[in-house]
């Protein structure tokens, strides 16, 4: 059988949770790095690209903004999908229904005992603004990865993305994913959320409020 004919391996709960979730967590992060980078220094600011000793590639700060950018959305939308958390005609909705063959949080068991999807209840209560915006914020996210392979070039999509509360909100899905699914397994060291006072959810790694949030 040719390669084009062959079945790729299915992966497993293990490798999810393992290499696939902390691998998208981690995109988010960089996302929020490299806008960072762009709000300090403008994205013309010139840039030297340098493997080791090997040749280098000079450009400006776009070259990574936009690609990174781009990345965050697509990461961003399917951890929210992953915890059951999608959006219809401008409002965030659950997800009732599952395709067959999706791998979810509600696939993952502790003590017998299946995991929930994240209700949207608890979305609202874990991201600290207001539930209109952190709505607005997520629902947005959403949407643009939907259209970014259209527009993942343009300007437009960097601008968007600078809007601080779905800066907001993407913190909020790494916090999200990390006490729903990692906390509950025991494997909260594979995606670690450090907690300060200026972060964006209402909830530390131990379940205590954050003070002056």
């Amino acid at each position: 059988m040719s390669a084009l004919h062959r079945r790729s391996r299915a992966i497993t709960l293990d490798e999810i949770v393992d290499t696939w979730l902390p691998a998208r967590v981690g995109a988010l992060d960089d996302m929020l790095w490299v806008l960072e980078l762009s709000d300090k220094y403008g994205d013309e600011v010139a840039i030297n690209l340098h493997i080791e000793d090997g040749p280098g590639y000079r450009s400006n700060l776009r070259l990574l903004t936009e690609p990174m950018v781009a990345a965050g959305y697509l990461h961003a939308r399917a951890l929210l999908e992953f915890m059951g958390i999608s959006a219809k005609n401008g409002e965030l909705v659950q997800i009732r229904h599952r395709r067959s063959g999706d791998l979810a949080i509600e696939h993952y068991f502790v003590n017998g005992a299946g995991l929930s999807m994240v209700t949207l209840d608890e979305v609202y209560a874990a991201i600290n603004m207001p539930r209109a915006v952190v709505e607005w914020a997520l629902v947005t996210t959403i949407e643009r990865a939907n259209k970014i392979f259209a527009h993942i070039t343009t300007a437009e999509v960097l601008a968007m993305a600078l809007d601080s509360q779905v800066r907001v909100a993407l913190r909020g899905i790494s916090m999200l994913v990390h006490n729903y699914l990692f906390a509950k397994l025991g494997r909260a060291e594979l995606i670690p959320i450090k907690c300060e006072s200026t972060y964006s959810c209402n909830t530390c790694n131990d379940g205590e409020r954050l003070d002056g949030d």
